[in-house]
């Protein structure tokens, strides 16, 4: 510090002690959906007592909190409280903020304790995107690359069978993106998906090592069908229709013609 350089003065952020019934939780307003080893935690809170806050919002007009940010040690407050223990108070760092502010707040604060899982973050891009976030602004507030966020909201799009194994972690994240870019298609997705994992098992059981994530050294390249082979398997599958319309019927002709005749002659189909 230089010579007369102003001195900063202590500043103080008071926190307050609340009833636990006072708490409470906005049903599935919490992204995250592994709240892990809780019992545990619970013990380390008995041992130790609660070393960080929860964040909370006064709720007007009422002496009741709504939880923002410490979900998990709420819940593990809750299970000392079920066991007998005695717990008069949560200690509250109060929250000022709207809805947008609290998302952000859970994707920060997430990745202390307890990292939020990639469905999880997903989840909270997702939201924040629908209340007309930018993933440009949205980069800057949480201090990720643009196509980190773009990535996140390719997994928040993918079916809940797939998300169920990315927070499972039987896959990445990243691998899953990878699989968006191959096919749009679900179905396909979702058998490339349980494919990779049956590798990365088998790949594992063969070396004698304990099973990893499936990652894209896993996955088996999806072949780009060409648009002709997509015009042969529409066609195959109107074929098969018993009632087929005059457009069918072309499509069909036309997929018949392809084989032998001349442009010529099939231009002539199309009147």
């Amino acid at each position: 510090m230089k010579k007369g350089d102003a001195v900063l003065v202590t500043k103080r952020k008071d926190t307050m002690l609340v009833d636990p019934n006072n708490i409470v939780v906005r049903g599935g307003f919490n992204v995250r959906m592994d709240m892990g080893d809780l019992e545990a935690l619970a013990d380390s809170i008995a041992s130790m007592g609660q070393e960080i806050p929860v964040k909370a919002k006064k709720l007007r007009g009422e002496d009741k909190w709504e939880l923002v940010d410490g979900h998990r040690r709420f819940a593990a407050i809750q299970i000392l409280l079920k066991r007998g223990t005695e717990f008069p108070y949560v200690e509250v760092a109060p929250y000022v903020g709207n809805e947008e502010d609290q998302i952000f707040t859970m994707i920060v604060t997430g990745t202390g304790q307890k990292p939020l899982n990639e469905v999880e973050q997903a989840e909270a891009i997702k939201r924040l995107v629908a209340m007309h976030y930018k993933p440009e602004e949205i980069c800057q507030k949480i201090g990720k690359s643009v196509p980190h966020i773009y990535n996140l909201l390719n997994l928040a799009n993918v079916s809940k069978e797939i998300k169920n194994f990315v927070a499972q972690g039987l896959i990445t994240g990243g691998t899953v993106v990878q699989i968006v870019k191959q096919t749009k298609d679900s179905g396909e997705q979702l058998k490339i998906v349980k494919d990779a994992i049956e590798t990365a098992k088998t790949v594992a059981v063969a070396e004698g090592k304990p099973v990893k994530k499936a990652t894209s050294k896993h996955v088996v390249a999806l072949k780009t069908k060409t648009p002709i082979q997509k015009f042969k398997e529409v066609v195959e599958e109107l074929d098969k229709r018993d009632k087929k319309s005059k457009e069918a019927e072309l499509l069909i002709e036309i997929y018949v013609a392809l084989k032998g005749d001349s442009v010529k002659n099939i231009l002539k189909l199309i009147k």
